[in-house]
């Protein structure tokens, strides 16, 4: 597998690729969340908003665990990449939708 960012030291990489898996997966379910939501007039999916704002959270969290786990240079290091892929740092978070 290609490592879509790279860690500054390589003992770090499989650290960065679960922070990225975890980030990506975050923003996957915000992105879900609002689209259903702005379905939801009835509030017949309100079931399902509620489970993807559980695994929302989770990612969430998983994901500020590992970037709290890596050092102040691999954490710059990784944000430098990340704002070139995406336009924003890894920490400019979307709020969690469920709240």
């Amino acid at each position: 597998m290609q490592n879509i960012i790279t860690a500054k030291y390589a003992k770090n990489q499989a650290l960065v690729n679960k922070l990225y898996k975890f980030d990506r997966k975050y923003h996957e379910l915000v992105n879900l969340w609002d689209h259903i939501d702005g379905q939801n007039d009835e509030g017949q999916f309100d079931t399902k908003l509620n489970q993807i704002a559980a695994k929302q959270e989770t990612a969430f969290y998983k994901q500020d665990e590992i970037y709290e786990e890596l050092s102040v240079t691999e954490t710059k290091h990784v944000e430098r990449q990340y704002y070139a892929l995406h336009g924003y740092g890894i920490r400019d978070y979307p709020t969690l939708s469920h709240c």
